[in-house]
């Protein structure tokens, strides 16, 4: 079969050009959730902190921006409630245990 790389219509692009946007956002999002705290701490000299200020002010307002969809919007709330938060998640993330730990858990 041969696929055809050329668009068939403006709207295609469009939206193809909204997902790669949105991917990217969202890559942005892990990264400030994973190690935000650490580029916001090494920022040692007022030229780099007004720098990393600048890009998590561009990065927030895409918050507010009514043509992000809603889970690119929640994400980007969650990131600066995580910021504004000192970078402490609201809740611990869930993560796979051994069997032995569970039940050390619940003899407590």
């Amino acid at each position: 079969a041969v696929v055809s790389t050329q668009s068939t219509g403006k709207d295609e692009d469009t939206g193809l050009m909204e997902r790669i946007e949105d991917e990217k956002i969202e890559c942005l999002s892990k990264l400030f959730t994973t190690v935000g705290q650490k580029l916001e701490k090494e920022c040692e000299t007022n030229e780099k902190k007004k720098m990393f200020e600048q890009h998590f002010t561009s990065y927030s307002k895409l918050q507010t921006d009514k043509a992000s969809p809603y889970r690119i919007r929640f994400m980007i709330q969650d990131v600066m409630d995580l910021r504004s938060n000192g970078w402490t998640p609201r809740r611990q993330e869930v993560k796979p245990q051994k069997i032995e730990d569970i039940h050390r858990q619940h003899e407590k």
